[in-house]
Parts: C-alpha cells; structure tokens; sequence
C-alpha cells in the first residue's frame, strides 16, 4: 500500500511542464545539499557526503537515494529523466516507509513528466508529514496561485520562507506577477505588513530591481501598510530605480508618498537626498541656500567663466499650461552681465526645449511668464544656469515657483 502512489510508469511522451511548475523545479536546483557531520557509522557518514558510495554498499540507503534524486535533478535541471527520480524515490520509500523528502522528490518526478495532479497528491502528502521542506511548500504554493487561491498559497510561501532563506533568489522574481496583479496585492499586503525578515529582504529586492520595482509601488500606492518592508535607504533605491526604468510617474508618487507631497515644492530649502526630484547643486563657485520667512532662495557666487550650472532637478508635470514665478537679485552688476536663466525641457526628447526664463533689468527683478508642457513629455528638466565673467559674480534666486495657469 505504501508503493501505491509511486508504481505508475512516467509517461514516454514529451515532458512537458508550465511556466508556473518551472519555478517550482528550479527551486530544488537552489537548495544546497548539506554536508555531513558527526555520525556513527560508514555507511551513515557516505549516505550524506557520497551518496553514491552509501548506494554501492547498500542500494535501499533511503536517504542518499534521496540525495542522488537532488544531485540528479541538480545536474539535470528541467531535463531530468523523471524515470531516474522515481526509482530513487521508489528505493527510498520502500526502505523507510513514506518519508516526505522521497514524497518530494516522487513529485517533482510526475511534474517533469506532466503529471500535475499526481503530482499534488504527493506534495500534499509529503507537506502534511513534514513542513520542513521548502521546495514542497514553494510547489503548493505555485499550485495555489494558479488555482486561484492566493491566502493559502501565500501562507505556504512564508512558512517555506522562513524555513529557508536559500529560496530566496528563487522564490522572488515569481512573486513579481502576484503583487502586480490587483486581486493578489490585497493578500499579500497584510503579510508584507508584518515586516519579516523575509518580507524586508524582498523589499530589498524589489528596489533594486527594474522588472520589480513597478509592481512593488503599485502595491505601496494601494496599501500604504506594506510599505513597512522599505527602510529609509530602500525607499530613495526604489525611486531611482523607478526613474531609470522610465517610469517617471510611479517614481514621483513614491517620491511624494514618503516625502510628504515636497515634489510639488520648488524651495531650494527642501533639498534632500532623492535623485533625481530633489535639487542637486553645480560643482562651481560658491552656493549656499537661505531659509528666512520672508523669502527662501539659493545664493551663488561664480568664480570662472563661461556658462555655468548652479543647480538641476527633474519634474513630472502633466500636460497642460502652467505659471512660472521667481525673482534674481545681483550684487554690484546688472541682471544682463549676470546671465541668469532658468531653462525647462522634457528629459525624453534629444532637443526637447520648452521654456527658458532668464532676467535682464536692473539688480532685482521678480519673473512671471506661462508656458506649456506638450503632451509626450512626462519628464522634465529644470535648469539654474548663469554666466561666469573674469571676475567673480554672485546673485542669488529666490521664491521659484510653477503653478497651475
């Protein structure tokens, strides 16, 4: 009776297994088998370090057949001959009784063969024997999501999880279409705000991570709780990495999100550390930015010549007709020597110019000018620039301001 679910033939027709029980195989290739230590006898200590051997002195060794079924399916990834783990599951079993680790290996077996529901039979099996098997839970849990149901899918994954810190690099990259998807991230988001340790190195992942990092701030966007799995440092990677995948409108709403809405601010006094939406200040001369209640600006003095860059930022404006304001003040010169300008264009496009702002009376002069932002251009550079002279020239900049025409 204990043969029962093992005694029926891999089929000789093509293997064939789907994309979701691939992960599950490829699971199996990421666990390291574990070396031995003290033991009592020969054949014990060859049934962990030589499995082979262990097999040579006595075949039925239920546990280095099962280490042979792992190092086989290891070497032979996805076209492994599942004729060659059944018999070592099958010598396994029959030495030691159904045991989970044989179970598993029997199911990996029928799903190299394209037997899906045999093969959930055996993992069911083998799970309700023993929750220490992480390639077990990782296959009940692709088998759940595909079935629909993702509570119970989600509950073996972090148990295997926190099993086994190894599935990992396996386990992550499938979990990307489950939080992208908009029925899953309501599962999901309570787990994530839990803040395991597991839950945070996903996090970590998922900011560093192009094919990741969208579907993790779509999910921070819909249950802001999961956002507890990015720290501090996680938060300006997933901004970035955001931005240098293109996606400029996801990037300025984490940006807003664990910013308090300061992209939509101008003031050089909030500048912060999140590239590319905070102000990063020019390498030349000297700057230094005020804070005073009447007026908040950056000051700058230029030593060397020729056009020089004070300070830059990107913004994501929508389409549509805006007001720019700001004034420039000038220390012993005009306006004109000083060459202040302020220079807008959209980021995506070679020559992509959409305004440029620039001051040329007197010594204090407040700007206000419209203009648009096209459609097509979800990014947008802004530009402090000012022309250096033979001597030193200083100014500053204050109140810059874009709103809504």
């Amino acid at each position: 009776m204990r043969l029962k679910l093992l005694r029926g033939k891999a089929p000789n027709s093509q293997k064939r297994a789907g994309s979701w029980l691939k992960v599950a195989i490829c699971s199996i290739l990421a666990l390291a088998v574990a070396a031995a230590t003290a033991t009592l006898t020969y054949r014990q200590t060859a049934q962990k370090t030589s499995p082979a051997i262990a097999l040579a002195i006595s075949p039925g060794n239920a546990r280095a057949n099962n280490i042979m079924a792992r190092l086989t399916l290891r070497e032979g990834g996805l076209d492994t001959n599942p004729g060659t783990l059944l018999a070592f599951s099958q010598r396994s079993i029959k030495t030691l009784a159904l045991n989970p680790d044989a179970l598993s290996n029997a199911g990996v077996s029928d799903t190299l063969a394209g037997n899906t529901d045999a093969a959930r039979n055996k993992f069911r099996l083998s799970e309700k024997m023993s929750r220490r098997y992480g390639i077990t839970s990782i296959w009940l849990f692709e088998d759940q999501v595909k079935s629909g149901n993702v509570t119970e899918g989600l509950a073996l994954l972090d148990r295997a999880l926190r099993i086994q810190n190894s599935l990992q690099a396996t386990v992550f990259p499938t979990l990307i279409p489950v939080i992208a998807s908009p029925d899953a991230r309501a599962e999901i988001a309570p787990l994530f705000a839990q803040g395991s340790d597991w839950a945070k190195d996903f996090g970590a992942y998922a900011a560093v991570t192009p094919a990741a990092a969208p579907a993790m701030a779509r999910l921070v966007e819909a249950h802001p709780e999961s956002s507890i799995i990015l720290d501090d440092i996680r938060r300006r990677q997933i901004v970035e990495t955001l931005f240098a995948a293109d996606e400029f409108s996801l990037a300025g709403q984490m940006y807003d999100r664990f910013n308090g809405n300061g992209r939509s601010g101008l003031s050089f006094a909030e500048r912060g550390n999140w590239r590319p939406f905070d102000w990063e200040l020019g390498a030349g001369g000297t700057l230094s930015v005020f804070d005073q209640p009447d007026r908040k600006g950056i000051e700058f003095t230029i030593d060397g010549g020729g056009e020089q860059l004070i300070a830059s930022r990107m913004l994501t404006l929508n389409s549509g007709r805006y007001t720019f304001s700001a004034r420039a003040a000038v220390q012993e010169r005009d306006l004109a020597q000083l060459g202040l300008r302020v220079r807008l264009s959209c980021a995506n496009r070679p020559s992509g110019q959409i305004a440029q702002f620039s001051w040329s009376d007197g010594t204090a002069q407040t700007l206000n000018s419209n203009f648009t932002v096209p459609s097509g251009c979800p990014l947008q550079a802004i530009e402090v620039i000012s022309l250096g002279q033979r001597q030193s020239t200083s100014g500053s900049l204050s109140d810059l301001a874009i709103e809504p025409a």
